[in-house]
């Protein structure tokens, strides 16, 4: 079926019941859960509970797997801007004591800065490496 263009698919209701509400923590989510739960059963075309719980799994596993992509550049970018505000706090503090020390430039300079985050870039890619195992 669909209504409002998005893809739907009637779920029983003693299924709905089964499943549950989608294990997400916003409304966003479980707006995006229910349209991939939805969308899989179009494929799947479940027909029993185990059908129910296998469409509901894959879901899940790709819910998840979608959370885990969208940390990486989250972990990145926190490093990056807590790096960027310890640095330009730094720079402040020098600026007033030498008028002629250029601004910070984010592209350069500290080389550590890469390593500092690759640990949280590594950690989500290795839990979206297990996410993604059969």
């Amino acid at each position: 079926m669909e209504s409002s263009g998005l893809v739907t698919f009637p779920i029983p209701a003693d299924i709905q019941a089964l499943l549950g509400p989608p294990p997400v923590l916003t409304d966003e989510a479980a707006a995006v859960y229910r349209l991939g739960l939805a969308k899989f059963a179009l494929l799947i075309k479940p027909s029993d509970v185990l059908g129910w719980l296998y469409v509901n799994s894959l879901t899940y596993d790709w819910c998840e797997i979608r959370l885990l992509r969208s940390l990486k550049p989250c972990a990145i970018r926190g490093r990056f801007e807590a790096e960027a505000k310890r640095n330009n706090e730094a720079e402040a503090h020098e600026m007033r004591r030498h008028a002629d020390i250029q601004p910070w430039n984010p592209m350069g300079g500290d080389a550590n800065l890469f390593g500092q985050w690759m640990g949280d870039y590594e950690r989500v890619d290795e839990l979206l490496r297990r996410a993604e195992q059969p």
